[in-house]
């Protein structure tokens, strides 16, 4: 094999190694669906608990159409995801069902040493 082509062979498969560890050291679409829900939920019921400490029945929520629009790596007290994009939400009341497109949403996900696992994270807020 001349040796141009043992160099094109050899940067193509760094390449493509580079990008699948890329992609799979963040979060995948899934997992920011399912900390996309889970973030709602808990804003849900931090405001039921406020309005309306004697309910404790929540809408059920169901997530879509997620999209991905940035997603950096930052420094919190350790490093976690920044995830920013677009996602639908499917809200069903008792008497009512609403439909939200478009919805903007920034998560932050923490992997787990050693794991598979990610960590929905809440930034502290300044006093």
């Amino acid at each position: 094999m001349p040796r141009i082509w043992r160099f094109v062979v050899l940067v193509g498969c760094i390449l493509s190694l580079s990008a699948c560890s890329f992609w799979q050291e963040g979060p995948t679409k899934a997992v920011v669906q399912q900390a996309i829900a889970l973030q709602a939920q808990q804003i849900q019921q931090d405001l039921l608990q406020q309005l309306s400490p004697k309910s404790t029945e929540l809408p059920k929520l169901s997530i879509s159409d997620v999209k991905i629009e940035r997603r950096r790596l930052v420094s919190l007290p350790s490093a976690a995801y920044q995830v920013n994009g677009t996602y639908s939400a499917k809200i069903e009341f008792s008497n009512r069902t609403l439909t939200e497109r478009e919805n903007l949403f920034e998560v932050y996900l923490q992997r787990q040493p050693e794991s598979e696992t990610w960590l929905l994270v809440r930034p502290s807020q300044p006093d």
